[in-house]
């Protein structure tokens, strides 16, 4: 009775187990109405009801109830079994194989006897056991051959199954615990065939989506925007779709192989890269050069890869115009370069600052600047102020720097060592923000000079304006006083005659000052001719010879031996020295002496070096000489020396002052050499 039990209880987890698969597939067709679905539908819901009918029969104790249930079981199963290999699309021989094994069953069928249960048990089981094997046996071989994971299970199932028989035809030889043995079994070998079907079913699952993946990728082989090819070894062309024949000119109708595309120059390069493939390695957006059927050629970039396909090497690649994108990188590199040329050439220094983490940092900065003082710039980038500059100077610069972050445009100029600097700083805004801030530095150094150079201009300009009138108005006056003057000397010897020396005295200086006046506003016609310096020297030396000892004053003239001649105005150059030379008596109070070099350089020139032991000039001050009414004289206009310099300047040649207080001054004029075929060509100017 007990043993009754137990076979019940395992009959009915067999029963569950078809019911659960009898749902699953109820499950698919709810979502998704397939074939097989519904056909492993209908034989488990045969199942289900062969098992139900069997246990009634058990119940009920039919004999003839009981033998047809289970023959309809083990067809049942068989039919199971036979649908889940039939699957995996097994040769030909094994369904004819199957066919036959299915005519021996039904035939089986029809010549037992139903009415003697155990004697028709032992021929069925039996039977089943001699057609299992053979399905086993072939199983097992082809998973040897093809290694299907679906086999395991089956395999698996099968197994179990046959065991489950044997154990049945023993429990009906009298072995009790056979028969629990026997269910134990069934119900191990129906959980295996159910996970084979379970797999069956995922991997249909994944052979749709593999399908209906294939038909997209055909879908986008067809309609890509992309070349796509693939090839033999011999470069004869598998297959390609229309956006191939497209890039290259070429229609269904042209005899097409990849080698008609590769220029003539590349082929080297080509063979190098199916070596690559060759090896396993892909090729990846590789950009060259092919031929259109128009002998143009286009850039494109090429993804090639190597596919076996029965025995067979292919290459599938795709191929992309790039044509476009090569011509705008060009434009962009020509526009860096001549950015970056701009940059270069600038005169000063055009930077960018950026803020980050509360410093102003320069991820650019370059310029011809830096380039002349041979400063690396490259070092500079990325780096703050204090990094490069003196305290000072980055104290100063930072301030405009936060000015310029809050959104205020700055210009301005800065002193560094003797240079001045102009710059600018420009905020760049983004979505309302400062992100960084665009700056110039330009050298004004040269500019600001001649600004000052053209001031002097216009202050000479209007001093000779002022000279012409001043000197017109003077003159005459003076003409007349000089000459009553000279008559009551000559006519009266009462006159204090200190008195009249005096007056005579002054009047010239009057007529000196109007001169140089006049000189500043109109000078005289030139007339330049062969000059012996130091003829001329020598001249004005014996002129100032007694204001020189009146002073305490001693002049000394020292020349090589070769005698210069320069090409110049007589009156001028001798209005030149005198000038000079009486500059140097007035700075010497305590006497001294004052000593002339006259030397002849390599350079056609010739140096007039006059050199006092006076009270000396400011360092600072030496720059302001010659300017109009500037003058360290207490009684001076400030004029001698600005006329001094415009008839050097006249004559070609050039002074350079070089003074040390309570030392003394060095007054150095140099001029050209007299050359017999230069001046004739400047006298013809």
């Amino acid at each position: 009775m007990e043993q009754n039990v137990i076979e019940y209880v395992f009959v009915c987890a067999v029963l569950v187990i078809y019911f659960l698969l009898f749902i699953y597939c109820l499950k698919r067709i709810l979502n998704s109405q397939t074939f097989s679905s519904l056909l492993y539908l209908f034989l488990f819901l045969l199942l289900i009801l062969a098992y139900s009918s069997h246990i009634l029969a058990v119940i009920l104790g039919d004999q003839l109830y009981l033998s047809g249930t289970v023959i309809f079981i083990l067809f049942l199963e068989w039919m199971i079994f036979v649908t889940v290999v039939a699957t995996l699309k097994p040769d030909k021989k094994f369904g004819w194989l199957i066919s036959i094994v299915f005519f021996i069953f039904i035939s089986f069928m029809f010549s037992q006897s139903y009415m003697d249960y155990e004697r028709l048990a032992i021929a069925l089981y039996s039977f089943m056991v001699s057609i299992y094997l053979p399905l086993l046996y072939f199983m097992v071989r082809w998973h040897k051959q093809k290694n299907i994971k679906l086999i395991n299970p089956l395999i698996l199932s099968l197994t179990f199954m046959i065991l489950s028989f044997l154990f049945v035809v023993l429990s009906l030889f009298s072995v009790g615990i056979a028969i629990l043995y026997a269910g134990a079994l069934k119900v191990i070998a129906v959980l295996f065939l159910g996970y084979a079907v379970l797999s069956f079913f995922k991997r249909l699952e994944e052979n749709t989506d593999i399908h209906s993946i294939d038909n997209e990728l055909e879908l986008l082989f067809e309609h890509s925007g992309d070349a796509i090819v693939v090839y033999r070894k011999d470069l004869s062309i598998v297959r390609s779709n229309s956006g191939f024949k497209q890039m290259f000119g070429y229609t269904d109708e042209d005899d097409l192989t990849v080698a008609s595309l590769i220029p003539a120059d590349l082929m080297i390069e080509y063979r190098g890269l199916l070596q690559q493939l060759d090896k396993g390695v892909p090729v990846i957006n590789f950009q060259t050069k092919r031929k259109r059927k128009d002998l143009a050629l286009i850039d494109i970039s090429i993804s090639t890869s190597m596919i076996k396909r029965g025995g067979e090497t292919l290459y599938a690649a795709i191929l992309r115009d790039i044509t476009e994108q090569k011509q705008a990188e060009a434009e962009v590199i020509k526009a860096r370069k001549e950015l970056q040329e701009a940059v270069e050439l600038h005169n000063g220094i055009i930077f960018r600052v950026r803020r980050e983490h509360g410093r102003f940092i320069h991820p650019l900065i370059d310029g011809k600047l830096l380039r002349i003082q041979k400063i690396p710039f490259k070092s500079l980038i990325g780096k703050e102020l204090n990094d490069f500059l003196p305290i000072k100077y980055t104290t100063k610069l930072e301030s405009y720097y936060e000015k310029a972050w809050g959104g205020k445009e700055q210009v301005f100029q800065m002193k560094f060592m003797d240079y001045t600097f102009l710059l600018s700083l420009f905020p760049k805004y983004e979505n309302g923000q400062v992100i960084e801030i665009v700056g110039t530095c330009s050298d004004i150094t040269t500019a600001i000079k001649t600004e000052e150079l053209l001031r002097k201009s216009e202050k000479l300009s209007v001093v000779g304006e002022l000279a012409a009138g001043f000197a017109h108005e003077i003159r005459n006056p003076l003409t007349t006083i000089k000459g009553f003057l000279q008559l009551i000397q000559q006519s009266s010897k009462s006159v204090n005659q200190e008195y009249m020396s005096i007056i005579s005295n002054e009047i010239d200086r009057l007529e000196m000052i109007t001169n140089e006046f006049m000189a500043v506003s109109k000078p005289e016609a030139i007339q330049y001719q062969k000059e012996n310096v130091y003829e001329l020297i020598l001249n004005v030396n014996r002129f100032l010879k007694p204001q020189a000892i009146l002073n305490n004053v001693e002049l000394y003239v020292e020349q090589e031996i070769e005698t210069p001649y320069i090409y110049a105005d007589k009156n001028q150059m001798r209005q030149v020295f005198i000038n000079v030379y009486k500059n140097a008596i007035e700075a010497m109070n305590d006497g001294g002496k004052i000593v002339t070099n006259i030397r002849i350089s390599n350079d056609g020139m010739v140096s007039i070096i006059i050199k006092d032991q006076g009270c000396g000039i400011p360092a600072h001050l030496i720059d302001k000489l010659g300017e109009p009414f500037y003058t360290l004289k207490e009684k001076g206009t400030g004029l001698g020396l600005m006329v001094t310099k415009k008839i050097i300047d006249s004559h070609y040649g050039f002074i350079d002052i070089y003074s040390k207080e309570q030392v003394g001054t060095t007054v150095t004029v140099t001029l050209p050499l007299y050359q017999e075929e230069a001046n004739n060509h400047q006298q013809l100017d």
